[in-house]
């Protein structure tokens, strides 16, 4: 972390071509897909204000573009927000937070005791 000269040379190489790879410093700017989700997220949240007497339980709505947008850094693609697949890597992901969660909290579970 505290490298110089040459092995730092090669750290910020190494750096710069994965930040490539995943779509930073292309034509496409991490600014520009960030706004991309956040105007489908909120034409989402609109579509089903609509559909609910305009009301909107929030709580529901943050996983989606949040999952879209490190989705989208690492794959470089989206998922639209009704996707079955993506429905279901966010449950998936729900379920490893909430045993990371019992873990940490419980921390005797991961002994086998």
């Amino acid at each position: 972390m505290w490298s110089s000269g040459d092995s730092w040379k090669e750290m910020r190489r190494f750096t710069t071509r994965t930040l490539k790879n995943f779509g930073f410093g292309g034509l496409q700017s991490a600014d520009v897909f960030l706004t991309e989700e956040l105007e489908c997220f909120v034409q989402c949240l609109d579509e089903d204000r609509r559909k609910n007497n305009d009301q909107i339980f929030v709580r529901q709505y943050f996983k989606i573009p949040t999952f879209n947008i490190l989705w989208r850094v690492m794959s470089g693609h989206r998922f639209l927000y009704d996707d079955h697949d993506m429905k279901q890597l966010v449950h998936y992901v729900e379920d490893v937070a909430e045993i990371r969660t019992e873990l940490i909290t419980f921390p005797q579970l991961s002994k086998g005791q």
